[in-house]
C-alpha cells in the first residue's frame, strides 16, 4: 500500500500523527485483520485505538487475529484465569472464541460463568446467535464497537488485554430494553455453579463443604466476578459509543449499568455471606440509593447503599447486626479491595442515618425511629431514590414501603424548601474556585441543578400526586410535565440538556473508568471528548458546554426558586384539597368575608380537565393564602377570576403564573390591593408577564416611548389611529407604573416623572395626528410643523423678513406643559395643564424638519425677529391661512378625547394668556407681548412650571427664552409687592378652594402642610432668587428645594422636611387613587373607611391605621416651615448671595 496514500487516509480518519500510524498499520497488517484506515474514523481517538491494538498484538499475538477472525476461526487462548476454559473462566468456551457447538452458540467451559454469556455457555452477552466478530452478518458493527471502545477507554483496553476473549461480547447487537430487575442474570441458586462448586453445597444450605470450597476459590471467584462486570460494561460501552444518537439511549445506558451493578452486588453479597460464619442467622438487604436507586448510574459512580438487617428465628438483634456488619464489610472488600482484577467501585454508605458516625447496619425499626425523630430534610430527599438492590427481597421491599410515606410528608417540615435551596448552595460552595466553571456534576448549570430542581418539585407536590413519585430523574421530569407542575417546553429542554451532560460525563469517565468531574482543558483530551460527543472540535465542545450550562442554570433558577414552592410546602393536606367543605373552612379561617362566593370563583377556575384547569388546581391553594395576606382577598380572588376568564385557554397565562418566578404572588398582591389594577390588568393581560422581573416594571424612558410611538405611527393610516396609539402607550404605562407603585418597586418621584411622560407621549401623538390631518408629512408632523400659505396682514414687527413669496412658509406649533405636568410631577389623579404656542416662518430655511425636531439646528429666526418691544397691540392679528393654528390646537384636544378604544386625556388650557377669554393657540410674538404688558403675578408664577413637551423643539426653546425673564427676574428681582400678592393669593385658596364637607387638615393637596403649601413655598423662593441662583431655574419642586438649601436660602433640615412631606403627600394621594380606582374630589382627602385605609396602607407598606397619623405628623412639621419661610416669619439669609 502506498505510504503517502495511507497517510492521507489516516489523516482523513482523524489520526493526529498519520506517519507514525502508518508504520503501526504496516506492522499490524490491517488487511489481514479485515480493517481499513476508514474504520478508525468512528474512534474518539484513532491514535489511541491503533496503539491499543498494537499493544494487544505485542502482548497477546494470538488475541488480535482471534478478535477479528472469521467465523469458526482461531480457538480459545487458555490461562490461569480461564480465558477460554479455566476454572474461573471469564467467557471463552472450550471450543475457543468464535467456535460453536453447531447450534450457533459458543461452546461452554465448566467455569465460564463470569464470561460474556452469563452462563456456562461462553461466547456472548446472553444468547447470542451468529459466528465470530468478523462474520459478514455482524462483524462490521462489532468491529466498530471494539474500535470505538479502544479509541476512548484505556481501562477497557486493559481489560481486553487481560481477557481478549471478552471482545466476543461485542458481537451481540445492542438491546436497550431495561427491566430494572436485580439479579435476573445471576440467579441466587446458580452461584455455586458459577463458582465451579457443587450445587448441593450452596450458601442457602450453609454447609461446611461449601465454606471449605469457597475458602479455596474465593480469590478466583472475586476475580471472575470483577472480570465479568467489566465485560458487561464493555458491551454497554461499545453500544453506547456507536449509537447513532447517544443522547437518545443515555437513559438505557445508565439503566443497564445500574442493572449490572445490582447483579454484581447480589453475587458479591452471596460470596460475602458464604464466607461469613453464621450468615444464616441474619436477614440482610442492600438498599440502593442515589443514582443506583434511580437506575441512572454512570460508568464510574460510587455506589450509594444503605444496609438493613433483621435477626432470624430466636437470634438476638445484637448478634444479627454484628454478623450483618461483618457481611457488608466483606462485601465492600469484594468489590473495592485491591486484587487480581481492578477494583470496581466504592460502596458509599454516608447516606445512612447519622452518616459516617452512625452504625453501618440497622434494623428496619431503628431506621424508622431515626427518620421520624432525627431525620433531616436532605435525608428525606435522598430516600426519594431508595430501591431494593440485593439480599433479602422481602426485607428490602418492607424498607422501601415503610420509608416512602416519610418522604412525601417531609415537605411539611419547617423551612423544608429553604433547607433544600441552602443545601444546593452548600454543594456549590464545596467546589474549588478554579473549578467552578468546569465541574460537570456540581457546578452552576451542572447535573445537580437539574436533579435538585426535579427532586424539589417532586417532594413539594408528590404528597398529593402519586404519579410524580418516580426515582429516576428523567421519568420524574416527564411525570412532572404531564402533571402540569412544569411546562412541557421547560421539561423538554431540561430533558435534552440533562441527557447531553450525562453523555459528556459518561465519556469523561469511560477513559479510565474513574470519576472525572471536570471538563477537560488539555488540548488532546478535549479533542478526544469532542469527537466522542460528535462535535467538530475541542473549542466547539467547550462553547456548547458553556451554552448548555447557561441554559440549565437559567431553567434551574426559574423553577427551583419559584415563590410558589415554599408556600405550597407549608400547606397541610386539607389546605391542598379544594374539596368544598375543607375549602370553606380554610377560606373562613383566612379571613375571606364571603367564603361561599369565593368557593364559586374557585369552582369556576378549576372546572374541567384541561391543562389550564389542572394548573389552576395547583396554584389556587397557594394563591388563596397570598390573596388573604392582602387587605381585600375577596376582591383579589374575584379580579383573578375575571382575568382568568378573559384569558380563556391562552397557554402562556397559567404557565406564567406557575413558572414566572414572583408573578403569581405579585399578581395576588396587586389584585388584593388595588381596584385600579384589578380593573386595568384584564384590559391588558400581557401586563401579567411584567411581574416576573423588576426591570419589566421600571417605567419606559421618554426616548423609548418616542421610538415606540414612531414605530406604531408607521403602521397607522388615519389621524385618529395615530392619536389612539399615543393614548394606548399612556394607558399601558399608567398600568405599569401602578403595578410598580403598588408593589413598592419604584418611589414617588420616579412614578410621578413617569406618569408625566406617559401623558406627554399621548399629547405628542395627538399633535402629530392633528398635523397629519391638516396635510403635514410624517417628518413634518414629528417636527411639529407644516407647510402653509398665508396672506400677510400683520403688525410690522411680527413678520419682518418672513415673507418668502409664492413658495409658502412653515407654521411651527408647540405644546407647553404647565402645572404638575410641566414639573413632571403628575400623580394618577392630577390635572394636565397645557397651552399652545405657534409661529410662522420660511419653510425651515432649508433646514431638515428631522434635524429641527432633534434640536440639532439653530432656529432660523431669533426671538428678536419674532418679538419687538414696541408692538402696539397684544391683540392677535387675524390672517388668512390654509392651516389655522387655532384649529390645530382644537383638533389636538379633540384627538385626546375622541374614540372609546382608549381612555381620554383631559387637558386644561386655562393657564394660557387671558385664560378662557384668550385664543386657544397664541403666536410667540403675541405671547411675548402679553407677558411683557399684561401678565399678572400668578401667571408669572405659573410659568415656573412651563416646559415644552410636544411639537417644534426650536419653537419651544424660543418660548423659554421669552418667558425666562418673567419667571426668573433679574435684579432688582421679584418685588415686595409681588411677594405679598403671592401670599394673599395662597391664603385665599386655603379659605375658598378646599371643598366643603371635609376637614381641611385632611386635604392632601390644599390642606396645611399639603402639596400646595410646599410647592408654593418652593415657587416663591424661585421667583425671589432664581434670577441670581441658576440652580433654582427648574420646573421640579424637589430640585428647587434642594437648590435653595444648597444656596443657603433654605435651611437644609427644612428642605429635607419639606421634601419628605411632599413625597408622602404625593404617595398617599396616589395610593388612594390606586386603592379606589378613581380620582375626583374625594381622592384628595385622607381615607377614613377602614377597608380602604387597609388598601392604602398595603400600597404604602405600612399598617392602614398608621397612614393618616404619619401623614398628619409630616404635614404639621411642613406647615410650621411654610409659615416661617413662605409667610415671612423668618427672613432669608442666602449665603450664596452674600
Amino acid at each position: 500500500m502506498n505510504r503517502n496514500s495511507i497517510s492521507s487516509r489516516l489523516r482523513a480518519a482523524g489520526f493526529t500523527d498519520p506517519q507514525r500510524a502508518a508504520r503501526i498499520c504496516a506492522s499490524l497488517d490491517l488487511e489481514a485483520l479485515r480493517l481499513s484506515p476508514e474504520d478508525f474514523a468512528i474512534c474518539a481517538d484513532p491514535d489511541r485505538a491503533l496503539l491499543a491494538l498494537a499493544r494487544l498484538e505485542k502482548t497477546l499475538p494470538a488475541a488480535v487475529p482471534q478478535m477479528f477472525a472469521p467465523a469458526g476461526g482461531t480457538g480459545g487462548v487458555s490461562g490461569d484465569t480461564g480465558v477460554g476454559g479455566g476454572a474461573a473462566g471469564v467467557g471463552g468456551g472450550a471450543a475457543g472464541a468464535g467456535g460453536n457447538d453447531g447450534n450457533g452458540r459458543g461452546g461452554g467451559g465448566a467455569a465460564g460463568a463470569a464470561g460474556a454469556g452469563g452462563s456456562a455457555e461462553g461466547g456472548g452477552a446472553g444468547d447470542i446467535d451468529g459466528a465470530g466478530i468478523a462474520s459478514e452478518a455482524g462483524g462490521q458493527a462489532a468491529r466498530q464497537r471494539l474500535l470505538a471502545v479502544l479509541g476512548l477507554s484505556t481501562a477497557l483496553a486493559d481489560h481486553l488485554a487481560r481477557h481478549p476473549e471478552a471482545a466476543q461480547i461485542l458481537l451481540a447487537a445492542p438491546r436497550w430494553e431495561t427491566s430494572g430487575q436485580a439479579g435476573t442474570a445471576w440467579e441466587v441458586e446458580r452461584l455455586a455453579e458459577n463458582l465451579g462448586l457443587p450445587e448441593t453445597s450452596g450458601p442457602a444450605a450453609g454447609g461446611a463443604q461449601f465454606s471449605a470450597n469457597l475458602a479455596r476459590s474465593s480469590g478466583a471467584a472475586i476475580a471472575s466476578l470483577r472480570a465479568r462486570y467489566c465485560s458487561e460494561i464493555l458491551a454497554i460501552a461499545g453500544a453506547d459509543l456507536t449509537a447513532p444518537a447517544a443522547v437518545e439511549v443515555m437513559p438505557q445506558v445508565a439503566g443497564q449499568i445500574s442493572d449490572v451493578v445490582t447483579r454484581t452486588l447480589e453475587a458479591g453479597l452471596q460470596l460475602a455471606q458464604a464466607e461469613t460464619p453464621g450468615a444464616e442467622k441474619t436477614r440482610l438487604a442492600v438498599i440502593a440509593m442515589g443514582k443506583t436507586g434511580g437506575r441512572e448510574l454512570n460508568y464510574a459512580s460510587d455506589v450509594d447503599v444503605i444496609y438493613v438487617a433483621e435477626p432470624r428465628g430466636q437470634v438476638s438483634e445484637a448478634e444479627a447486626l454484628h454478623i450483618a456488619e461483618k457481611i457488608v464489610v466483606r462485601l465492600a472488600q469484594i468489590v473495592s479491595q485491591a486484587g487480581a482484577e481492578p477494583a470496581l467501585w466504592a460502596l458509599d454508605t454516608n447516606l445512612r442515618p447519622e452518616g459516617g458516625r452512625g452504625p453501618l447496619v440497622r434494623t428496619l425499626a431503628s431506621h424508622l425511629d431515626y427518620y421520624r425523630t432525627w431525620g433531616q430534610s436532605w435525608e428525606f430527599q435522598a430516600l426519594l431514590k431508595a430501591r431494593f438492590a440485593a439480599g433479602d427481597r422481602e426485607l428490602g421491599a418492607a424498607y422501601v414501603e415503610e420509608t416512602r410515606p416519610l418522604v412525601w410528608q417531609a415537605s411539611q417540615r419547617p423551612d423544608f424548601v429553604e433547607d433544600a435551596r441552602a443545601m444546593r448552595q452548600r454543594v456549590e460552595e464545596t467546589i474549588a474556585s478554579q473549578d467552578q466553571e468546569l465541574h460537570v456534576k456540581l457546578g452552576r448549570g451542572g447535573l445537580r441543578d437539574v436533579e435538585f430542581t426535579v427532586q424539589l418539585l417532586q417532594l413539594v407536590h408528590g404528597r398529593a400526586d402519586p404519579n410524580i413519585r418516580q426515582s429516576n430523574t428523567l421519568a420524574a421530569l416527564q411525570a412532572l410535565a404531564e402533571g402540569t407542575y412544569i411546562s412541557r417546553q421547560d421539561a423538554a429542554s431540561l430533558d435534552r440538556l440533562y441527557r447531553w451532560e450525562r453523555c459528556l460525563e459518561h465519556r469523561l469517565q469511560l477513559q479510565r473508568l474513574r470519576r472525572a468531574p471536570l471538563f477537560p482543558t488539555q488540548e488532546g483530551e478535549l479533542r478526544r471528548i469532542a469527537r466522542a460527543m460528535g462535535e467538530m472540535s475541542g473549542p466547539a465542545l467547550a462553547e456548547k458546554f458553556r451554552n448548555v450550562r447557561r441554559q440549565v442554570r437559567g431553567l434551574h433558577e426559574n423553577i427551583f426558586y419559584r415563590p410558589l414552592l415554599p408556600a405550597a410546602a407549608r400547606l397541610s393536606e386539607s389546605d391542598i384539597s379544594l374539596e368544598r367543605g375543607a375549602a370553606f373552612d380554610r377560606l373562613s379561617a383566612l379571613g375571606y368575608r364571603d367564603p361561599r362566593g369565593a368557593l364559586g370563583h374557585i369552582a369556576a377556575l378549576t372546572r374541567g380537565y384541561s391543562r389550564t384547569a389542572r394548573i389552576a388546581r395547583q396554584l389556587l391553594p397557594v394563591m388563596l393564602g397570598w390573596f388573604a395576606s392582602g387587605p381585600d382577598p375577596d376582591a383579589g380572588l374575584r379580579a383573578f377570576r375575571i382575568l382568568s376568564e378573559k384569558m380563556g385557554s391562552t397557554s402562556w397565562y397559567m404557565r406564567e403564573l406557575r413558572d414566572g418566578g414572583p408573578v403569581a404572588q405579585r399578581l395576588c398582591t396587586a389584585l388584593a390591593r388595588s381596584e385600579f389594577l384589578a380593573r386595568e390588568i384584564p384590559e391588558l393581560p400581557e401586563s401579567v408577564a411584567w411581574l416576573a422581573r423588576d426591570e419589566h416594571l421600571q417605567p419606559r424612558t421618554f426616548s423609548q416611548l418616542t421610538a415606540e410611538l414612531e414605530a406604531m405611527v408607521e403602521r397607522r393610516e388615519t389621524a385618529l389611529e395615530i392619536a389612539l396609539a399615543g393614548r394606548f402607550l399612556r394607558r399601558r404605562e399608567r398600568l405599569r407604573i401602578g403595578l410598580a407603585t403598588a408593589l413598592g418597586v419604584i418611589d414617588t418621584e420616579t412614578a410621578r416623572r413617569a406618569l408625566s411622560q406617559a401623558t406627554h407621549i399621548a399629547i405628542q401623538a395627538a399633535l402629530q395626528a392633528a398635523l397629519r390631518e391638516a396635510g403635514a408629512s410624517p417628518a413634518q408632523a414629528r417636527a411639529g410643523c407644516i407647510r402653509t400659505r398665508r396672506k400677510y396682514n400683520a403688525p410690522r414687527g411680527e413678520d419682518t423678513g418672513m415673507n418668502t413669496g409664492p413658495g409658502g412658509e412653515t407654521l411651527e406649533i408647540c405644546v407647553i406643559a404647565m402645572g404638575s405636568l410641566g414639573g413632571e410631577e403628575s400623580g394618577f389623579a392630577s390635572d394636565a395643564d397645557a397651552l399652545f404656542v405657534y409661529r410662522y416662518g420660511p419653510e425651515t430655511h432649508g433646514a431638515d424638519p428631522e434635524k429641527r425636531a432633534a434640536g440639532t439646528e439653530e432656529s432660523t429666526s431669533s426671538v428678536e425677529t419674532d418679538v419687538e418691544t414696541n408692538v402696539e397691540s397684544s391683540v392677535e392679528t387675524k390672517v388668512e391661512t390654509s392651516v389655522d393654528p387655532q384649529q390645530l390646537a382644537s383638533r389636538t384636544l379633540h384627538f385626546l378625547r375622541e374614540g372609546s378604544a382608549e381612555p381620554p386625556v383631559e387637558i386644561d388650557t386655562d393657564l394660557r394668556p387671558e385664560g378662557k377669554q384668550g385664543p386657544l393657540a397664541r403666536s410667540l410674538a403675541s405671547s411675548a407681548s402679553y407677558y411683557q404688558e399684561w401678565a399678572q403675578t400668578w401667571e408669572k408664577q405659573a410659568l415656573l412650571r412651563a416646559r415644552p413637551i410636544a411639537g417644534s423643539q426650536t419653537l419651544g426653546l424660543a418660548f423659554r427664552e421669552v418667558i425666562d425673564p418673567y419667571r426668573y427676574p433679574a435684579a432688582p428681582g421679584f418685588s415686595a409687592r409681588e411677594v405679598t400678592e403671592v401670599r394673599r393669593m395662597k391664603l385665599r385658596i386655603e379659605k375658598e378652594r378646599i371643598p366643603g364637607g371635609g376637614r381641611a387638615t385632611h386635604h392632601v393637596k390644599l390642606g396645611p402642610g399639603g402639596l400646595a403649601d410646599i410647592e408654593w413655598t418652593a415657587q416663591l423662593l424661585q421667583l425671589q432668587y432664581a434670577g441670581q441662583v441658576p440652580g433654582l431655574r427648574t420646573t421640579s419642586t424637589v430640585e428647587a428645594l434642594r437648590a435653595a438649601a444648597q444656596a443657603g436660602i433654605l435651611r437644609a433640615p427644612d428642605a429635607s422636611e419639606l421634601i419628605e412631606a411632599w413625597q408622602r403627600a404625593g404617595a398617599v394621594r396616589d395610593a388612594r387613587f390606586l386603592a379606589r380606582g378613581t380620582g375626583g374630589p374625594k381622592a384628595d382627602y385622607l381615607a377614613t373607611d377602614p377597608a380602604e385605609l387597609a388598601r392604602v396602607g398595603a400600597i404604602l407598606g405600612e399598617p392602614g391605621r398608621e397612614v393618616n397619623e404619619h401623614y398628619l405628623k409630616a404635614a404639621r412639621r411642613a406647615r410650621q416651615i411654610v409659615e416661617r419661610v413662605f409667610y415671612g416669619q423668618e427672613p432669608h439669609s442666602p449665603t450664596a448671595l452674600a
